[in-house]
């Protein structure tokens, strides 16, 4: 897994994790829906503290 570096595709990047969240959890597969779900956090956290305006 490696971090985006744009913006775009770090929201694209985590709309498709919260797609495949979705479709583990129609299939009850748990562990990959916490993984997909794990995954989406982590690029929102990219986006907030790597990619967005710096707060200095």
């Amino acid at each position: 897994m490696t971090l985006a570096v744009s913006i775009k595709e770090s929201e694209e990047k985590r709309k498709g994790h919260l797609q495949d969240a979705l479709y583990f959890r129609r299939n009850r597969l748990t562990k990959a829906k916490q993984t997909a779900l794990m995954r989406a956090k982590i690029e929102k956290m990219n986006q907030q503290y790597f990619l967005g305006e710096q707060p200095f």
